[in-house]
């Protein structure tokens, strides 16, 4: 009988849930992709990017071209760079004590009826509460605009207190 126990780590749960943590992209001008001051580190807003290509692009909502499914991938896809950024950083993802806030911003066409932002940042919690656990419980806001950097369709921040 093996009384061998494994480590449960956050790169371990993103290989279960079968995401391949992706490099960190570089910024698309000048500015830090991160920066740490005291214990709390943030990240500049990441794009929804697969291998330097831009994923998704396009506004979600009433008369815009991207749907609410695709909001939603679009949040977890910039979630999994934001964390790429976090593990550049800190080496290990287990130094994360807590995942503080994630703000989201959306590209939408739409009038004030629609009202899928929440839904579409979910992709962005699932997924960083999913890997952190009880240390990826946050905070959260999200904002909408009419025309987004690149015309990409999310754009999400995390902040998290590091050791």
């Amino acid at each position: 009988m093996s009384i061998y126990k494994p480590v449960i780590t956050p790169e371990s749960r993103l290989t279960s849930l079968g995401f391949e943590l992706p490099d960190a992209p570089d910024a698309v001008s000048n500015y830090a992709p991160l920066v740490q001051s005291g214990s709390i580190v943030y990240t500049s807003g990441q794009l929804p990017w697969i291998d330097g290509e831009l994923k998704y692009g396009g506004q979600l909502g009433q008369g815009g071209e991207r749907s609410d499914e695709d909001g939603y991938q679009a949040c977890r896809l910039s979630a999994l760079n934001a964390v790429a950024q976090l593990k550049k950083h800190l080496g290990e993802l287990s130094r994360v004590k807590q995942i503080v806030r994630v703000e989201g911003v959306l590209n939408v066409k739409c009038d004030s009826r629609w009202t899928g932002q929440p839904k579409a940042l979910d992709g962005a919690s699932d997924l960083i509460n999913a890997v952190f656990g009880e240390q990826g419980r946050h905070s959260r806001m999200v904002n909408s605009n009419s025309a987004m950097p690149l015309d990409c369709t999310s754009l999400i921040y995390i902040y998290a207190e590091v050791e």
